[in-house]
């Protein structure tokens, strides 16, 4: 075939043209992400149970809800949160369950027990969406001019409607502002004159505000629909409310015992944006949707918003998207930049023009094949598949470099150029294709990975495949073609009129460092075959010695990433109030501006539940402080460096807890939450037990050194008063549990008894106590609720109140409750992970508790145990193609002895770089299997044939350098050079792929050197 494609210059111009073509058209089309669309194996079911403690949502409605999602197929593990008035259920299926058919199954599983629950239950919902997944885009609205408390009204009717239908928008958070309210404020001494409850209060109020359809009438022809008009048509009316009569039959009115207000409620939550207060617009995107185009599409809807209004404006302070284009951009120059390289170091060796150009020409053909293939395959465009092309990029030429070797090799004047182009193809071809196919074959373990390698990585290993496939394509049938299209003639770089001006001196040091490195080789060669044992036992050496460098590596999961953004998480005493809190964030605000660097502050001071899902399940209150610091994108330090000089310079109280965030680890994304190095789970169900086992641990690991930050689920909850009632007494007077209860919800948080209607709007009506009348804790006792004999009595007749403190959310994993101890690690982690392991083993725990080390840990040691397996199975398949090739049991085992000698090259140059072992560096040492040997199948197929002709296994062995030395040099080198971009790690998202570069990079160095030695 190639024969004729080698004659058929046109036809072989049209095809590659013709891929030229598709692949561009595939490129306009790929979507673009920062890693591959990674739907998170999840489902969340949601269900409120109004005005429940978090015990009691536990017990009635979390645990069979547990139940029955444990039961769906496909299910390994269920986590669940029971917070006041509200459960989450979150259950995580295995990798490569179809989570649309998991989702029907799920809401069948949950519909099923719905008789089993509180007929007060609310519906539950199952959602893909996960309500703590990290916002996609962070806005925040300023007021330029009017009224700023009505400000969030005009956004939720101006501005979120239009956002929600957006397409890949799941949910648009509001947080900060007033919220509108009719605020009924009552006197309870007042109440108590006129012998009123709260119960009629609130009843009568109810009551007055009813529009009611009474049905039709008919006049003569005519039909007329009777509607009876009660609601209230201005806030005037609700002080004429009649809420009770007194002994002499006079009504009593609302205005009589009370105020109403048209206001705010009370603030729970503050927004503010270096330092001014404004209002936050979290945009939350749907799970596999891109987040380019959804970030794009925001964008300009907001640009056709704000040219509408000026008396506000919009300002973006986080853009998810932004980072993704920088990351991707840069693996994308970073890929162009090394197939310059390597054009270069073509150029440097051959010392010719038309060969460079010819190998040059593959890469640019291979890459737009790429993009066709992966356009046909679903693989979008980002860090992982880019990756992928930018690794491939120097190993694209290695065939063509060794083609284009053996054509010039067989270059005879007396037979032709075609003749010596098909002689040196024919030479060389099976060669190649064993050399690209164990390329290729090391990432079949990839592709079948289960887990988040798997499908991190799966793009990453099929793009190489799809680039090394077209590179071997065009090596052997575009290049030879090429090659014979100028004929005879040959633009040689040591003439005086060398192409780009070049001077021939600087191209003779490429013949010089070629002459030496062949005398070189010449003498090792024949210093190795004296030195058989000795040499043997340098490699085993060689092998040991990588061992153990690979021991003093660090694990991690991904490589840390400088974001340009961190968190302070702030946490005042409980019980702390907004104002006090605030003022604290003010000044912390002030120091931070002062900052150079720091672009944006934006802070959220406590958290209102009333707001949306994600604020109720969140679990703070008042006194938590959460301070977003976006740097400048000029900035001239790194976000890490930044936060450990605010560690070293700010200090709070000691009562005062301070957690900064960085969002290094891109996997936090994926699995929506902060996943802290150190985590242990405390398993049992006696709360009381669990939190006492929680303080031991924390008091233990705090001794380690490198250990911060640590904290438990089940530490102090927030300080309450507890209402003891007096079943006697109460009994005596003719009062029931549920109307004391109910009676102290409404005076001290208020009831929300009607809505009044303006316009389109809805606003609530709140009736409670008087701010004088619910501050203090005596004015408890003072509450008045309404006995049998209809007289009014205050709770203190049968109630005594205890201060303690409650749970403000119970978490369970597996069905069981299970107190999470985490804490941040800053230097070994896995030294520290085995000591806190050896530590917590010895640990006495009474039967039915259990410990276990979990979080990022246990991640790291599934991807580990995914990834030696992926590294054996890569090796047998190897060994599988040399055989076929070979045709021999021995030699390959011969071959593949390059393998373990890398080692040491990946190890020692990870550990001078500073990087860690990881899921990119492993993919990293898997892909080596693959190249290292690419070098010893060229070499070993020359001296088999010189063998066979004959030569002593030393003068074979020569020849076979002199011949394949040179190429061996310059695919090792333009593979290399072609990955220092990467490795360098320059830019935004860079450091995903550099621990890769930097493992590939090592062991091809030295496995190169010592396999010319060894083999």
């Amino acid at each position: 075939m190639f024969e004729k494609l080698i004659y058929r210059k046109v036809a072989t111009s049209m095809i590659f043209l013709g891929i030229c073509l598709i692949g561009i058209i595939s490129l306009r089309n790929l979507p673009v992400q920062l890693l591959p669309d990674i739907e998170f194996p999840r489902l969340t079911v949601v269900t409120p149970y109004e005005n429940a403690a978090p015990s009691e949502v536990e017990q009635l409605i979390t645990k069979y809800i547990e139940e029955a999602v444990s039961s769906v197929n496909g299910v390994i593990s269920v986590y669940s949160e029971s917070i006041e008035g509200i459960s989450m259920v979150t259950a995580r299926f295995k990798w490569g369950t179809d989570i649309d058919m998991a989702l029907i199954e799920t809401k069948e599983k949950v519909d099923i027990i719905k008789g089993q629950l509180p007929e007060d239950t609310g519906k539950s919902v199952v959602v893909k969406f996960d309500p703590k997944a990290d916002p996609v885009m962070i806005f925040t609205i300023v007021n330029k001019s009017g009224d700023f408390p009505k400000l969030r009204k005009q956004v939720e009717k101006e501005i979120i409607p239009y956002i929600e239908r957006i397409d890949g928008v799941a949910v648009v958070d509001l947080n900060g502002g007033y919220h509108r309210q009719i605020n009924v404020d009552l006197d309870i001494a007042k109440i108590f004159s006129h012998n009123l409850s709260f119960q009629e209060i609130m009843e009568n109020v109810n009551l007055s505000n009813y529009n009611f359809p009474a049905g039709n009438i008919e006049k003569g022809n005519m039909e007329y629909l009777v509607r009876t008009l009660g609601e209230f048509s201005d806030i005037g009316e609700i002080n004429n409310v009649v809420i009770g009569r007194n002994e002499a039959g006079i009504p009593v009115y609302l205005k009589d015992v009370g105020t109403v207000e048209d206001g705010y409620r009370d603030k729970r939550c503050i927004i503010q944006l270096n330092g001014s207060e404004s209002i936050g617009l979290l945009i939350r995107k749907e799970p596999g949707k891109n987040t380019i185009e959804t970030c794009e599409k925001v964008d300009e809807k907001f640009d056709e918003l704000m040219s509408r209004h000026d008396d506000f404006a919009i300002i973006k302070i986080y853009d998810q998207s932004i980072f993704i284009k920088n990351a991707v951009n840069n693996v994308f120059i970073s890929a162009l930049l090394g197939g310059v390289i390597a054009f270069f170091i073509l150029l440097f060796f051959l010392k010719e023009l038309k060969s460079p150009v010819i190998i040059a020409t593959s890469i640019p053909i291979s890459i737009l094949g790429t993009f066709a293939l992966m356009y046909f395959k679903g693989i979008s465009i980002n860090t992982m598949s880019l990756g992928g092309l930018a690794l491939g990029v120097g190993m694209m030429v290695d065939a063509g470099i060794v083609v284009l070797e053996a054509i010039s090799k067989n270059k005879d004047e007396n037979t032709g150029i075609f003749k010596s182009v098909i002689n040196g193809i024919r030479e060389i071809k099976s060669a190649v294709i064993a050399s690209t196919v164990t390329s290729i074959v090391v990432f079949l373990p990839i592709i079948f990975l289960s887990g988040l390698s798997g499908a991190m990585f799966g793009e990453l290993a099929l793009t190489i495949s799809f680039a090394l496939i077209c590179s071997l394509l065009a090596s052997l049938l575009l290049m030879p073609m090429l090659y014979t299209v100028t004929g005879k003639t040959k633009t040689s770089l040591n003439s005086n009129s060398a192409p780009f001006g070049l001077n021939r001196r600087f191209f003779s040091i490429s013949d010089k460092i070629m002459d030496y490195l062949i005398r070189v080789y010449n003498k090792m060669i024949r210093s190795a075959l004296k030195n058989k044992a000795k040499i043997f036992a340098l490699g085993i050496l060689v092998f040991i010695s990588g061992g153990i460098l690979f021991m003093m590596l660090d694990f991690q999961l991904m490589p840390g990433i400088d974001p340009g953004e961190f968190s302070i998480n702030i946490e005042t005493p409980k019980g702390t109030t907004l104002n006090e809190s605030s003022a604290l964030c003010n000044n912390l605000e002030t120091y931070l501006l002062n900052k150079s660097n720091i672009k944006y502050v934006y802070s959220k001071i406590g958290s209102d539940p009333e707001e949306n899902i994600a604020e109720r399940i969140s679990g703070r209150s008042t006194n938590d402080i959460v301070i977003s610091v976006i740097l400048s994108p000029k900035r001239n330090v790194s976000t890490r460096s930044l936060v450990e000089s605010l560690k070293k310079e700010l200090r709070f109280g000691e009562n005062v807890k301070t957690d900064y965030k960085i969002k290094e680890n891109v996997i936090e994304s994926i699995f929506a939450g902060n996943i802290k190095p150190l985590t242990i789970e405390v398993y049992g169900q006696d709360k009381e037990e669990l939190t006492l086992l929680g303080r031991k641990i924390k008091d233990i690991i705090s001794g380690i050194e490198g250990v911060q930050d640590i904290s438990a689920t089940l530490d102090h909850g927030y300080p309450e008063l507890k209402l003891n009632v007096d079943r006697n007494k109460m009994a005596v007077l003719g009062v029931n549990i549920y109307n004391i209860a109910s009676t102290v919800r409404a005076a001290i948080k208020g009831e929300i008894v009607s809505k009044y209607r303006e316009k389109d709007d809805e606003i609530d009506i709140r009736v409670r106590l008087r701010k004088q009348d619910r501050t203090e804790r005596e004015m408890i006792y003072k509450i008045l609720v309404k006995t049998k004999s209809e007289m009014c009595v205050p709770i203190e007749k049968f109630i005594s109140i205890d201060e303690g403190f409650s749970t403000s959310k119970i978490i369970r994993s597996e069905q069981s409750r299970v107190n999470v101890v985490t804490g941040n690690i800053l230097s070994n982690k896995t030294k520290i992970i085995d000591e806190v392991k050896k530590i917590i083993s010895d640990i006495e725990l009474k039967e039915g508790y259990e410990l276990k080390i979990a979080g990022e840990n246990r991640e790291i040691e599934n991807t580990l145990n995914e990834m030696k397996f992926a590294f054996i199975l890569a090796i047998v398949l190897i060994y599988m193609v040399l055989a076929s090739q070979f045709q021999s049991f021995k030699n390959p085992l011969i071959i593949m002895l390059s393998i373990p000698i890398a080692l040491i090259g990946i190890s020692g140059l990870l550990l001078i770089t500073g990087q860690t072992l990881n899921i990119n560096s492993s993919i990293g040492i898997i892909m080596l299997c693959g190249i290292v040997v690419n070098n010893a199948i060229v070499l070993f197929n020359v001296i088999d044939d010189e063998r066979k002709r004959g030569q002593d296994l030393l003068q074979a062995v020569i020849e076979a350098g002199r011949k394949r030395l040179k190429p061996i040099i310059m695919t090792t080198a333009t593979t290399v050079f072609a990955l220092l971009p990467i490795a360098f790690g320059i830019g935004e998202g860079a450091e995903l792929q550099q621990p890769l570069a930097i493992a590939v990079i090592g062991g091809l160095l030295v496995s190169t050197l010592l396999t010319l030695g060894n083999l």
